[in-house]
């Protein structure tokens, strides 16, 4: 067998435990694997078969969110996070995505991100010092700076 292994199936699929309210028994899936590959262009091969299909079928208006911790403590070093804080930003911020800033601060963060949701907003942060209550608008490209600056104090 030559690696990169690479496979797509679509066929019937059924849960063998009883669905929860809105799912079915059975139902088509669509795979699209590689096996055998280290390199982040497999990934990106994956996403773009997916795009592919979905455009083959007329689904236009799509995006892709794409999590990656490795990238994510690439871009906190290139903002000059030190590597001991950098695992405790990472954690606040998926925090509030999951459970909201004020359950965040409920965990015992000292900041709180929030990003703007009216026009005004758009491209800003709202960091809060939660010790202090002060807080201040900050354009997206400066937040992670900023956040470091203030978990510094």
């Amino acid at each position: 067998m030559a690696f990169p292994y690479k496979r797509y199936a679509i066929g019937p699929v059924w849960r063998a435990d009883r669905p929860q309210d809105g799912r079915f028994r059975e139902f088509v899936q669509c795979e699209v694997d590689s096996v055998g590959s280290h390199s982040p262009l497999a990934d990106a091969e994956i996403v773009y078969a997916v795009a592919d299909g979905l455009q083959a079928l007329g689904v236009d208006n799509f995006r892709f969110l794409v999590n990656s911790r490795e990238a994510l403590r690439g871009l906190l070093e290139v903002h000059g996070v030190d590597a001991e804080l950098g695992d405790g930003v990472l954690a606040t911020l998926d925090k509030l995505d999951k459970i909201g800033a004020e359950a965040v601060v409920g965990h015992g963060a000292r900041l709180a991100v929030i990003r703007g949701s009216d026009e005004q907003a758009a491209g800003e942060v709202i960091v809060r010092d939660m010790d202090s209550g002060d807080q201040q608008r900050v354009p997206d490209g400066d937040a992670v700076a900023h956040v470091e600056r203030l978990l510094r104090r």
